[in-house]
């Protein structure tokens, strides 16, 4: 009897003992446990952000080194685009180009300054219907007074101005500039090249007209013309890039200084022995 009675007391003493350990470990230990896990999740989080700083460190200082090779490409972008149309260099450079191929200066004419826009999407583009087979049905896409069409064949209108926004330049200003010459037609062609590979200004050749030269005596400087020369004009944009800081400064109001008279005589006072 007394064995069973000690052996319920042990098994007791030994639950009871089970229950506390149990219940420190969910009140005290397992809190301890959660709380370091936590910790060190933090840590790692802690780290990788400091690794990923030191990475975009790493970067800007590499973008640093690079930004004297930016400027530089910013001055010569500026030298090539300047503030102001600067038509006398311009006409320099024309002249200049046409003395190096022996070419006469027929006529040189400008223009007036016009600001340059990028192109707007005044007509809907109209898409052509496909039907289920992948074939394009080209009558479904051309607009006509017939009937309307089925829903199914409705062509899809779209405007697209994705390109008004990715290319605008504000404050970009072109100058026309229409060149005539004539002459050898290989002369003409190499003017030609030369303006195009020149690096002192941004142009693009908008109109190019090319036509058998008459027979004529040289002449005021213009060469002999024969029937194998050309009489070529060419016209060409020049650009401008406006900077409301560079092409046209505004000085800061002063205040003027108060009148003092300055010991000026009245010109409306008569002069002594005048007699008036």
């Amino acid at each position: 009897m007394k064995n069973s009675q000690a052996a319920v007391w042990t098994v007791s003493t030994l639950l009871i003992a089970i229950l506390i350990a149990v219940g420190a470990y969910f009140l005290a230990i397992e809190p301890q446990l959660a709380a370091t896990e936590d910790a060190h999740a933090a840590k790692q989080a802690a780290v990788d952000f400091n690794d990923q700083l030191d990475l975009q460190i790493l970067a800007a200082q590499q973008k640093e080194k690079e930004v004297p090779l930016w400027m530089g490409e910013m001055n010569a972008i500026a030298i090539d685009l300047p503030p102001l149309p600067n038509q006398p260099e311009l006409h320099r450079l024309i002249v200049a180009a046409l003395e190096k191929r022996a070419l006469p200066v027929v006529s040189i004419a400008y223009g007036s300054t016009q600001l340059i826009a990028p192109p707007t999407a005044d007509e809907a583009v109209v898409a052509p219907v496909t039907d289920e087979a992948g074939t394009t049905d080209t009558a479904a896409a051309t607009p006509s007074p017939t009937p309307e069409p089925t829903e199914a064949a409705t062509p899809e209108v779209t405007t697209d101005t994705a390109f008004d926004a990715k290319w605008a330049v504000e404050g970009l200003v072109g100058l026309p500039v229409t060149v005539t010459t004539e002459g050898d037609p290989t002369a003409i062609m190499q003017f030609i090249g030369d303006m195009y590979s020149q690096d002192s200004r941004f142009l693009t050749v908008t109109n190019l007209d090319i036509t058998r030269a008459e027979v004529a005596d040289a002449v005021n400087g213009r060469p002999e013309l024969t029937t194998s020369a050309w009489v070529a004009t060419v016209t060409y944009l020049a650009f401008s890039l406006i900077d409301p800081n560079q092409s046209y400064p505004v000085e800061d109001a002063g205040a003027n200084p108060p009148y003092t008279g300055g010991g000026v005589a009245n010109p409306f006072v008569p002069l002594d022995g005048s007699g008036l």
